[in-house]
């Protein structure tokens, strides 16, 4: 918002500082179970700008909204107590989210001259709860580029320059250099960082950019020709830094070395993986014939079928000793645990598995499917008699 109609009533234009304010109300317009509260004077930003609307509380109730109408704010309250015209209310502001608002907008504001300087011009801006997103048009960057606009722009913050608003007039915009040409309004406000932004501004601000704290660059997304950049700004990068640092030391205690090392000692641990995964490859296999060969041994009616339950822990093989069973052993096979099962029968075998599964949905409630031989899936009965007698009448009935 950059229309600036003069009067009394915002108080976060002559000190965006203020955290609490004695108002009177001037006008009452009921609303269901709230009401909406037109005050003489606010502290309250409505949004705009990007930025969003403050939030606070009216005496001991939250404020549920603000929005601007005619130039004049209204807020939103329950209707929970009688609100009169001529009533005192403190106005209590939510300071941490207005300052985070005012770190992330200035830093915007210097974020934006700084991407100018590399050729990246700002083309739209989104000061989100998170993070700040600014959309540029230019040469896409690549990350060396990003992290020296990074480094440029926390060097510009240290610099702690002043950052100061200009109330005009249309007829005197030519006054200032401004980074982008102004909507169509009357009255403006300026928001300038002395002698290096200029900016059309209705949202609040830090007095001087060393207030923003820190920007750290988060990451980079291609969309129409245009590149969007995520920044953390202010309180989000210091929150952010934060993190990687105590995930740092958890992982320097974990690989027992320092942060320098990192990518070496992963390396090592990386390639002493991929030699257990082969290992535990060819364990994996042997052990897996040698439980095929006891099942298949175990096996009680002369070996025309095996109907085996497996351990709960075995349920991620159930359709490799299905196979081995299949292809040494020429078995069909039905090997369940308490709530999957796998059937598998070799190409000679009187059985079909899509058949079987059908016949017996119900029986043993079964749900699955799979390719000819081959059928898995849920089992909500798994009795070993019942299969096995279900698999029996079904050997019998296709010899």
């Amino acid at each position: 918002m950059t229309d600036i109609r003069m009067n009394e009533e915002k108080h976060y234009y002559a000190d965006a500082y203020l955290q609490n304010l004695e108002a009177q109300i001037k006008e009452v317009k009921p609303s269901g179970k709230t009401c909406w509260l037109r005050f003489d004077k606010t502290i309250f930003y409505p949004g705009g700008g990007g930025q969003s609307a403050d939030t606070g509380f009216l005496d001991d109730l939250p404020l549920l909204e603000i929005k601007e109408e005619n130039g004049h704010l209204w807020h939103k309250a329950a209707s929970s107590i009688v609100w009169k015209e001529g009533q005192m209310v403190t106005l209590r502001l939510d300071w941490p989210r207005r300052y985070y608002n005012m770190q992330q907008h200035t830093g915007q504001h210097l974020l934006s001259r700084v991407l100018e300087s590399f050729d990246l011009k700002t083309v739209s801006v989104h000061l989100g709860e998170d993070y700040t997103m600014i959309e540029v048009e230019g040469p896409y960057p690549n990350e060396q580029r990003l992290l020296q606009i990074e480094q440029e722009a926390n060097k510009q913050l240290r610099r702690a320059i002043p950052v100061v608003t200009h109330e005009i007039s249309r007829s005197e915009i030519k006054r200032f250099p401004l980074r982008k040409p102004p909507g169509a309004w009357q009255r403006l406000r300026v928001v300038e960082i002395k002698d290096f932004d200029y900016s059309a501004c209705g949202g609040t601000h830090v007095k001087q950019t060393a207030e923003i704290g820190y920007i750290k660059w988060l990451g980079t997304e291609k969309i129409r020709g245009h590149a969007r950049i995520k920044w953390l700004i202010g309180k989000k990068a210091d929150e952010y830094i934060g993190a990687s640092f105590a995930t740092m030391q958890a992982v320097k205690a974990e690989l027992q070395c320092e942060p320098a090392q990192f990518t070496e000692r992963i390396t090592a641990l990386k390639s002493d993986l991929k030699t257990f995964r082969k290992a535990a490859d060819v364990y994996k296999r042997s052990h897996l014939r040698w439980r095929a060969a006891e099942l298949y041994n175990a096996c009680k009616n002369d070996k025309a079928y095996i109907v085996a339950g497996l351990r709960e822990e075995e349920t991620a093989y159930l359709g490799d000793l299905a196979k081995i069973l299949v292809k040494e052993h020429e078995q069909t096979a039905f090997l369940f645990t308490k709530d999957r099962f796998c059937l598998a029968a070799p190409e000679n075998s009187p059985l079909d598995t899509k058949e079987f599964l059908d016949a017996y949905r119900e029986t043993l409630g079964l749900k699955g499917g799979g390719p000819p031989g081959f059928v898995q899936g849920a089992v909500s009965n798994p009795d070993e008699k019942l299969i096995a007698g279900c698999m029996k009448v079904a050997m019998q009935n296709e010899q």
